[in-house]
């Protein structure tokens, strides 16, 4: 790779990671205003996930300007390898929180199963929240993709990226059809009668 197109590819990293960065930062505070209003807690977690996003990308710039430094004495095959650990790091930083999420969770409905205490939260605001997080992130997704494609898809990093967009854009719609279809449910029925109401812990 010459070095003008290493310094396009790093252009190109660079422009597209640090939208990605400040619109995650965005969606992160976001996501904990919606969650301090509503009270439903899959907005925290998406709140959550977008500040790691938001922490990744900045990694990811910084890693983009590394990786691509001359082999030196310490690294003799240069440090493009440094990428594949960083798909690694960012797979496993989503996979903490999504079992933190778990477990967090867990132990609220072990809780209202236990105490049959809770109270339904807004749920209206929540899926506006998320279903604007889907939007956002497939547009994100999309710039990824755009900005790989103007340099013939060099890089790895905005294809770790991008499939991370889709991910949040996955994730956030399963939350916010989650959040639809639980507030929809009737009044009365098994789900949501006297002794048991899923909408108190969904």
């Amino acid at each position: 790779m010459s070095v003008t197109s290493e310094a396009a590819v790093l252009r190109a990293e660079r422009r597209s990671l640090y939208t990605y960065m400040f619109t995650m930062l965005g969606l992160a505070v976001l996501g904990f205003a919606v969650y301090a209003i509503t009270r439903v807690s899959a907005t925290q977690l998406d709140g959550v996930i977008s500040l790691i996003n938001a922490a990744a990308a900045f990694i990811a710039a910084r890693l983009a300007i590394t990786s691509t430094q001359p082999a030196d004495v310490e690294n003799p095959y240069g440090r493009l390898a440094l990428e594949n650990f960083y798909a690694l790091f960012r797979s496993l930083m989503i996979l903490g929180v999504v079992i933190v999420g778990l477990i967090t969770n867990l132990v609220k409905v072990i809780d209202y199963v236990i105490t049959r205490r809770g109270s339904e939260p807004d749920f209206g605001l929540a899926a506006i929240y998320t279903a604007v997080c889907v939007v956002i992130c497939l547009g994100l997704k999309w710039n990824h993709e755009r900005n790989n494609r103007s340099i013939n898809g060099a890089s790895a990093l905005l294809k770790v990226e991008a499939t991370a967009a889709k991910m949040e854009a996955f994730i956030s719609g399963g939350i916010c059809a989650s959040l639809i279809l639980v507030a929809v449910l009737p009044e009365g029925t098994f789900l949501t009668s006297e002794r048991f109401n899923i909408k108190d812990i969904a």
